[in-house]
């Protein structure tokens, strides 16, 4: 598997697709998820739910409350206020 990942790599490198390309490439993706869909009768409704069937079969959220548990995460007091590359804090909590 990894071969093939290489090889379209390096075929990527020497021929990039153009914006056209790209576009009726994405066209076609679209037109195939379509027909998949319709052949498994998922409706885009569905879709969420299947989504999140599918992550949560991973088992990410117990995973992550362990971690949460062995870390000795709790609330701490303090106000802070948190912000795209600002943090201003005052108390015990990290900001």
């Amino acid at each position: 598997m990894s071969k093939l990942i290489q090889e379209a790599q390096a075929e990527e490198r020497r021929r990039p697709l153009t914006l056209e390309e790209l576009r009726k490439e994405d066209a076609r993706l679209a037109r195939y998820g379509e027909q998949q869909a319709k052949k498994l009768g998922i409706k885009p409704q569905d879709i969420s739910r299947i989504i999140h069937e599918h992550r949560d079969s991973y088992g990410y959220a117990l995973r992550r409350e362990r971690y949460i548990e062995r870390r000795g995460h709790e609330e701490r007091g303090g106000i802070g206020i948190r912000a795209p590359g600002v943090s201003v804090g005052i108390g015990t909590d990290r900001y």
